[in-house]
């Protein structure tokens, strides 16, 4: 009786043994598939969230001038290797990353396709499709033209203003004015004024006849381009009140106190890099001329503002790199509003970079001829004011030209995700 009972207890024994090894199977397939599926979850999402990040990225350089697609398949590729690295994946890094790109012929939209391959547990046995994971992402861009003048204050009529004859032609980009007055745009009935588009958050006064195209009203407001630009730093005073007189200079860069007098039928030549014109003026008068390449001012001090005389001479381009890189002058953030910085110049067709004045007017008056020389300009500025006579000429030779331009400047278009 005890044999068979020991019989008997070692054949459940050995039946649960083997049924334990026959459920093993499955308990691992299951268990396996677990992790399969938990790893495809958070790698897709991971993945969808980093192409997503890329595709828009990538699609807001489509706007800038001169962006090669070579430069920007290579942008997107090292965005999406920095972003989806081995230690954030949920395999620990176990497979491989192909990053594809597609720009559309009319370069608005961005096609981004991450493909990761991976070695399952158990789902390929199940379906194929597990391997490999892919994920698609599609932006746009809504606006594309560049930002070439904009008016900052977001109050006050006429915060663009033009009289008499003037003319301003910035026909490759767009003309913002942020002040949502009923009349924030005012051009008399002989000006002229064109661009690729011309925004007001509120209205204009002025003839059909003035415009190119009519301004759209209503719109949103645009953020200035170079809110984020950190000002150079001011250093010792090299001289204070200076006044060049009839002959020719050769200046250096510096801090330049009490201000900048260029007399008249004097010649100064401006070494490279930037000058800091703080507690005074600068200023030309007569038949003088100041020419740089490669450089750029800024103002500081309450009576830092330029005034520019009808008879001078300006050539200047803006630096290449540093924290002035594509910047002609740059007024003080702190500064009062509306202080004004007048361009009466017959001569200052050559001024290759962006005229930025966050708090001040820009004054440009007289039979003054300002960009046509120019590769590119940009005006940013509180406030536009051109009097009677100028001509103004706002090219966007981007490309062309050896100064970088603020992102903002040549690309203004908004990003947006399409898949």
């Amino acid at each position: 009786m005890i044999t068979a009972l020991r019989m008997f207890s070692w054949n459940i024994r050995g039946n649960f043994a083997a049924m334990s090894a026959i459920l093993l199977v499955p308990i691992m397939g299951m268990a396996g598939l677990v992790v399969d599926l938990t790893t495809i979850y958070y790698e897709k999402s991971g993945l969808q969230q980093v192409a997503d990040s890329a595709a828009l990225a990538g699609v807001s350089e489509l706007g800038i001038a001169g962006r090669t697609d070579r430069e920007i398949h290579a942008s997107i590729k090292g965005f999406v290797s920095s972003n989806a690295s081995a230690s954030d994946t949920a395999s620990g890094g176990s497979g491989s990353l192909d990053i594809e790109a597609e720009i559309s012929k009319d370069r608005t939209t961005l096609t981004v396709d991450l493909t990761y391959r991976w070695s399952p547990f158990f789902a390929h046995y199940l379906s194929g499709d597990f391997m490999p994971i892919k994920v698609r992402s599609m932006a746009k861009l809504a606006q594309v033209e560049p930002s070439c003048v904009i008016a900052l204050n977001e109050k006050g009529a006429g915060q663009f203003s033009m009289s008499g004859k003037a003319s301003l032609h910035a026909d490759q980009c767009a003309i913002h004015v942020n002040s949502n007055a009923a009349d924030a745009i005012k051009v008399d009935k002989r000006a002229q004024v064109s661009g690729a588009n011309i925004y007001t958050a509120g209205g204009y006064k002025g003839k059909s006849t003035v415009f190119r195209p009519m301004p759209t009203t209503d719109s949103p407001t645009i953020i200035d381009p170079l809110a984020e630009r950190a000002p150079p730093s001011i250093g010792k005073c090299m001289s204070k009140r200076s006044r060049l007189t009839k002959k020719k200079r050769i200046l250096r860069p510096g801090t330049y106190c009490g201000g900048l007098e260029i007399d008249d039928e004097t010649h100064v030549l401006l070494y490279p890099s930037i000058y800091i014109i703080k507690d005074g003026p600068l200023t030309l008068k007569g038949e003088s001329s100041l020419l740089g390449r490669n450089v750029g001012f800024y103002f500081t001090g309450e009576e830092a503002i330029a005034e520019i005389g009808v008879e001078s001479t300006v050539k200047l381009t803006a630096p290449k790199s540093g924290p002035m890189a594509g910047i002609l002058f740059f007024e003080d953030r702190k500064s009062k509003p509306g202080r004004k910085f007048a361009i009466r110049s017959k001569n200052a067709q050559l001024l290759e970079g962006a005229i930025y004045l966050q708090k001040g007017k820009l004054f440009v008056d007289k039979e003054s001829k300002v960009g046509q020389a120019a590769h590119w300009t940009a005006i940013i500025a509180g406030e536009i004011e051109i009097g009677d006579g100028p001509n103004i000429r706002i090219n966007t030779d981007y490309a062309g030209s050896e100064v970088p331009v603020p992102v903002g400047i040549a690309s203004s278009g908004t990003a947006r995700l399409i898949q």
